[in-house]
Formats: structure tokens, sequence, C-alpha cells
């Protein structure tokens, strides 16, 4: 997707800081017309986020599990339920 640097879309969007009209893909669909597809973007980037932010829980619990058994962190993190 292209937009002109020149594009009002684009200085609302500069403007806009900390909101989700900031991104320069939605400054970029809503100059080609296309509806619904800026909510559809947004949705979609806060579903990644949320995906990221699991996975590094996860990575983290983890890690430290795996330290609290090697000794190097403390033992509270090695238990575990029947689960395990």
């Amino acid at each position: 997707m292209i937009i002109p640097y020149n594009s009002p879309e684009l200085a609302f969007a500069v403007k806009n800081s900390n909101s989700a009209a900031a991104s320069p893909f939605v400054a970029a669909i809503k100059v080609a017309g296309i509806q619904g597809l800026p909510a559809v973007l947004n949705a979609c980037i806060l579903i990644f986020i949320f995906s990221a932010a699991n996975s590094d829980l996860y990575i983290g619990s983890r890690t430290i599990y795996g330290l609290a058994v090697q000794g190097k962190a403390p033992k509270m993190f090695a238990r575990t339920d029947k689960r395990y």
C-alpha cells in the first residue's frame, strides 16, 4: 500500500500518535477507501499482542522453573502440581 507524503490522512495519523489512527497502514487503507478494514487490522494487531504476551509468559515461567531445578533460583519455583 502506498500513501502520498502530503496526504491529510497521514497528517491526521501523526497528530494522533496515541490512538489506533496513528498507524500508517490504517491511513493507507482509509485512502484506498476500503470500509471496515481498519477495524479488522486493529483487531488483528490486538490478537497478535495477546498471543505474544501469552507466549512470553509461558517462556518466562519455564525459564524460572528450569533455573530452580538447576539450583540457580529459589527452590519454591521448582514446585509443580501432579499435572506436570
